[in-house]
């Protein structure tokens, strides 16, 4: 295999896994904001609830808590893993690779 074929070949495979851990960044992070952005919504809707039914709001409140609890720990687990950032970074090298794949030629690389 010549030496250009070779670094095609190299260049496919890095194009390959930077597009695929890209994707799995981009879902870890869509996930967490989600469940965030619903959990978040849970909470604020059972505080209207436990203002609406005074008889109920012992219950509501300790619901209130677990979901406020769990809003905690989603929005930790997504500071610890900045899944965003590693994202967008593979996908400014994936598109450069790719770029630079179609736009190649022997005496260019």
């Amino acid at each position: 295999m010549s030496g250009y074929n070779y670094l095609v070949e190299q260049l496919a495979q890095h194009i390959k896994w930077f597009d695929n851990e890209s994707k799995t960044h981009k879902k870890l992070y869509r996930r967490l904001r989600y469940l965030v952005f619903g959990l978040t919504a849970c909470s604020t809707a059972l505080a209207g609830l436990a203002l609406a039914n005074p008889k109920w709001q012992p219950s509501i409140s300790l619901a209130i808590i677990f979901t406020t609890a769990a809003t905690g720990v989603a929005t930790s687990i997504e500071g610890l893993r900045k899944a965003g950032e590693p994202w967008i970074h593979e996908r400014t090298v994936y598109y450069s690779l790719r770029d630079r794949l179609n736009s190649s030629r022997p005496s260019q690389l």
